[in-house]
């Protein structure tokens, strides 16, 4: 039978991205989906990675076959010729291009689709809500219109929640793609066995420290908590422009409120945070999937979410285990009356193996997108 052999491709690393380990150990479980369902024809996903301090140290990945350019323009240039040369090795010479990002891969894309002479698809992938994200300025409106090209251009578009396909369709007017919903896997490497013992409330705000993930509303409710001396622990994972933000209350540690900053952490210390919470907090504005939603939900910690699109879906798949807000003010009510619950280790089993076998459907769906002619 004759598949489609996908490659990635990076053109780039946002400061917010995963590391390339982590991206890499997702996309080796790919690569091991891939050949199980093409019975070994197809072995390992082809990926092309700009080069970092990251990438020098990987282990090795059994189902990745990996190439590096360096991290720059004449990198992009030196990584569109060497994905060239490795799609005319192919036989047959049917490929699809998954863009690892919505901006410089998929023009990548086109330019190789224009001028190869194989069958080449494209594949854009939205992990989150960025097609709604607006801005003013030169930069911001050239971000959309490079946007606007990938996913006019595209063939298929991957999605991580089914409302999505509208929202995009609203906006772009593709009504002719073919949309392949499928979240990225949760990864258990972050899911606590069970929760640690703990003294006192503690909050967790897991992610990237921006505007977009509505941090400014996070300190407002600090700035309520504070005010009204309520005792707990704020524990703030992640790193972003807003960081600063936290400093007035990082720096006055006596305070019955307290905020801890602890920056970026691998996927273990993730686990620990989530195994010593009672409650994930979190004000993004929109949502895709709610990966950091349901990860705290698997490791039996209840979430406070804004109500959005994504948030009710994570709501209407775990009721009970989350409770959705409009601000500051709805959160601040909610947490004078929180009190945490135990979940039962059995229940949590059940949706831990649920979800297991969701992610595994879902990721064979996903790769049956890429390799289907």
């Amino acid at each position: 039978m004759k598949f489609r052999t996908p490659i990635f491709i990076q053109a780039g690393l946002g400061k917010n991205a995963q590391t390339i380990e982590e991206l890499c150990a997702r996309w080796d479980l790919y690569g091991k989906t891939l050949s199980a369902l093409t019975e070994g024809e197809l072995q390992k996903i082809i990926v092309f990675l700009p080069l970092s301090d990251g990438s020098r140290k990987l282990p090795n990945f059994p189902n990745l076959e990996l190439h590096f350019s360096p991290d720059s323009l004449i990198g992009r240039l030196l990584m569109l010729l060497k994905v060239q040369r490795r799609i005319n090795t192919l036989k047959p010479g049917l490929v699809t291009l998954i863009a690892g990002d919505l901006y410089i891969s998929p023009v990548m894309g086109c330019i190789l689709k224009l001028f190869s002479k194989r069958f080449i698809k494209i594949q854009v992938q939205f992990h989150g809500a960025s097609y709604k994200n607006y801005a003013p300025g030169f930069r911001a409106r050239l971000k959309y219109l490079l946007l606007k090209v990938a996913v006019s251009s595209c063939d298929s578009v991957r999605i991580v929640s089914s409302f999505q396909k509208y929202e995009i369709q609203s906006i772009f007017g593709l009504d002719t793609k073919e949309f392949v919903v499928s979240p990225i896997p949760i990864s258990f490497a972050k899911i606590p066995v069970r929760q640690a013992p703990h003294q006192g409330l503690v909050f967790l705000v897991l992610g990237r420290l921006h505007i977009e993930r509505g941090i400014d509303k996070i300190v407002e409710l600090v700035e309520m908590l504070t005010a009204g001396e309520f005792e707990c622990t704020f524990h703030v994972v992640g790193d972003g422009p807003l960081k600063q933000l936290f400093d007035s209350f990082v720096n006055h540690p006596d305070g019955k409120t307290k905020v801890i900053l602890h920056g970026r952490q691998h996927e273990l210390e993730v686990r620990s945070f989530l195994a010593k919470s009672d409650l994930l907090i979190s004000f993004a504005h929109e949502e895709g999937y709610g990966l950091a939603l349901r990860e705290a939900i698997l490791s039996g910690v209840h979430v406070l979410a804004t109500r959005n699109s994504g948030t009710e879906e994570v709501f209407s798949k775990f009721p009970g285990r989350i409770d959705l807000i409009e601000n500051a003010a709805d959160a601040f009510k909610f947490i004078k009356s929180f009190s945490p619950v135990n979940i039962e280790p059995e229940n949590l089993t059940k949706i831990r193996k649920a979800q297991e076998l969701l992610d595994e459907k879902n990721l064979k769906n996903l790769v049956v997108s890429w390799v289907d002619t």
